[in-house]
C-alpha cells in the first residue's frame, strides 16, 4: 500500500495522467491549457485549475495535472492551463 502512494516532493517528479487534448488560449509558447474530458456523454461541469507555481519558471502545470485527473475520474471536465511566469520571454 505504501508503496503506491506519492508523497509531496513526488508531485514534482513523477508525470502525470496524459490530457485529452492541449488547447491554445494565446500566441505564447506558455499560454495553453492541458483540458481533460471525462467518459460519457457530457455536458460536464468544468473547472479551471490554475497552478500555483510561485510565479517561477520552475513550476509548470505538471503537477497540477495529477489533481486535475483525479477531478476527471469524479466526472469533471478540467482545463489546467499554464501562463508565463517569472523568467519567461514575454
Amino acid at each position: 500500500l505504501l508503496s503506491s502512494l506519492l508523497f509531496a516532493q513526488d508531485i514534482l517528479t513523477v508525470a502525470p495522467p496524459s490530457a485529452d487534448h492541449r488547447v491554445a488560449y494565446a500566441a505564447g509558447d506558455q499560454q495553453f491549457g492541458d483540458l481533460r474530458l471525462p467518459k460519457g456523454k457530457g455536458p460536464h461541469p468544468v473547472m479551471v485549475v490554475i497552478h500555483g507555481g510561485y510565479w517561477r519558471a520552475r513550476y509548470p502545470l505538471d503537477y497540477a495535472g495529477h489533481m486535475s485527473a483525479a477531478l476527471t475520474q469524479r466526472g469533471f471536465a478540467t482545463w489546467n492551463i499554464e501562463y508565463r511566469r517569472v523568467g519567461q520571454p514575454g
